[in-house]
């Protein structure tokens, strides 16, 4: 399992906000886990003092099983939003 959440589908320099990769826990089923490494979650995060002057600003993200003989598939995909600081 891999993902992606970056600014734009088309973004040029093809940079992510953040990368991230799990594993199938139960293929039968159709159930898999992805874990965020501290540095991943590192830049998701945002201190409080960027946080309230930060504006909504939207991201786009899918997530694909990569199987053994190279085939993708995308199962989830979307928009996700950040919002700033609400409560003070």
């Amino acid at each position: 399992i891999r993902g992606k959440v970056k600014n734009d589908v088309d973004d040029a320099s093809g940079a992510a906000i953040v990368a991230f990769t799990g594993t199938v826990t139960d293929g039968p089923n159709g159930e898999g886990e992805v874990t965020l490494t501290a540095t991943e979650t590192a830049a998701i995060v945002l201190p409080a003092s960027t946080a309230k002057k930060r504006p909504l600003t939207k991201y786009l993200y899918d997530i694909e099983i990569l199987f053994s003989d190279n085939q993708v598939q995308r199962i989830l995909e979307g928009r996700c939003y950040v919002s700033p600081e609400v409560t003070k």
